[in-house]
Formats: structure tokens, C-alpha cells, sequence
């Protein structure tokens, strides 16, 4: 259900949450850099200071990794399914769609998906 990207950045938030501070390349999950990167990017998390930005030991979460939703990181890297942020007014839906009922409809989806995928925790995937 989950995209290999999606798979991806799950796997390089696990480790750097779960890697030693500074610890060397070598003894780091193989993390791409280009994830790393697109991840600081996003706001989820950021290098230390001195760090080696090739190293997931180099950084540390924005957030708890228990406080990580699938919701959040579907929006940082914008993957897999693209509901309309809260911020974002539900006027969005209606300019792209018209005022038709299924526009409504689709108001109702994208809050219920935002609602859902907010409860699923990355810590538990």
C-alpha cells in the first residue's frame, strides 16, 4: 500500500531516531542522501551542528518519532495520496471541481483521509 518512497523515508526517520549522535557512516542504517536531504528539507528533521550529512546518526528528529503521523510525512514529501491540507480552505476543492455535489463529497473524503492517516503513528508501521 505504501510506495517505495514512502517505505523509504519511514525507514531513514527510524534511523535517525534510533542512531547514535554523530556515530560514523559505517555504523549508520545505509540512508540515501538525497532522502536525507528531502527530509530536512520538509521540517522533519535537521543536521547537527558539525555533522556529516551523509550519516543518519548526523541528525535528529523535528519531533517524537511516536508523534509522526502517516498524514504528516505523506504532506512533508508529497507522496501517495494528496489530500488538501487543513490550512489550505476547502474552497480549493469547489475551484478545482465546481460546485457540483460530488465536490462536496470530495470535501467530506479529504477531511475523513486527513482525519485517519493524522491517527496512524509512524512508530507503529
Amino acid at each position: 500500500m505504501l510506495t517505495d518512497k514512502t517505505q523509504a523515508a519511514i525507514a531513514a526517520l527510524r534511523a535517525v531516531a534510533y542512531c547514535v549522535p554523530h556515530s560514523s557512516p559505517d555504523a549508520s542504517p545505509s540512508v540515501p542522501v538525497r532522502m536525507l536531504r528531502d527530509l530536512e528539507d520538509c521540517g522533519l528533521i535537521r543536521l547537527l551542528p558539525g555533522g556529516n550529512p551523509s550519516s543518519p546518526g548526523s541528525y535528529e528528529l523535528c519531533r517524537s518519532f511516536s508523534s509522526l503521523s502517516l498524514y504528516d510525512l505523506l504532506l512533508a514529501i508529497g507522496e501517495g495520496v494528496f489530500p488538501v491540507s487543513p490550512d489550505a480552505s476547502e474552497e480549493h476543492i469547489h475551484r478545482r471541481f465546481g460546485y457540483v455535489s460530488g465536490a462536496s463529497r470530495l470535501g467530506v473524503i479529504n477531511h475523513m483521509l486527513r482525519t485517519l492517516l493524522d491517527g496512524v503513528s509512524l512508530s507503529s508501521l
